[in-house]
């Protein structure tokens, strides 16, 4: 975030040289509130330009056995450019996902979202009985034997978790 601020002042003061230079070449044509509207609409500009460019940043950024499976858009009523180009403002991917056996997968679920550090669940995915069991403390050694006594979560056959996870 301190980052972002940073930048978004390097881009006014970048702004700001520029009309005064473009105005002190034309003999100082320009009306004097040229020069800051410029400044404020350039930062504001940025700072939407950054907002939109993070998801996509970011999943570049992902490491190379790391897919994607949900993101979502918000809209908001404070952000009205949000109606018609929703905001991705978190997403879920899926790390490191290895077979288990047939019907099983085991993944890491990643929890993404701007302004927080990501937060990744080991999880393993029943594909045949749409269902997901989550080990927050790390996967047990022998993951076969741990999978009876798990606790469950029943999924939606086009859960976009379960989906990522059993075409792999």
């Amino acid at each position: 975030m301190l980052f972002d601020l940073i930048a978004t002042i390097v881009v006014g003061v970048g702004v700001s040289g520029i009309v005064i230079g473009i105005n002190k070449l034309s003999g100082s044509r320009f009306p004097k509130w040229l020069t800051p509207m410029c400044v404020g609409l350039s930062m504001i500009g940025f700072t939407i330009f950054n907002e939109y460019a993070w998801f996509r940043n970011t999943e570049l950024n992902l490491p190379e056995n790391t897919v994607v499976a949900q993101k979502i858009e918000e809209s908001k009523f404070y952000r009205p450019w949000t109606y018609i180009w929703p905001q991705t403002s978190r997403f879920i991917a899926l790390a490191d996902i290895q077979s288990v056996s047939a019907d099983t997968v085991s993944a890491g679920i990643i929890l993404v979202t701007r302004w927080q550090n990501a937060l990744e669940i080991p999880a393993v995915f029943d594909c045949a009985g749409a269902r997901r069991a989550d080990f927050p403390l790390g996967l047990p050694q022998d993951i076969q034997a741990a999978l009876p006594k798990a606790e469950w979560i029943a999924l939606s056959a086009d859960d976009p978790l379960l989906t990522t996870a059993c075409r792999t």
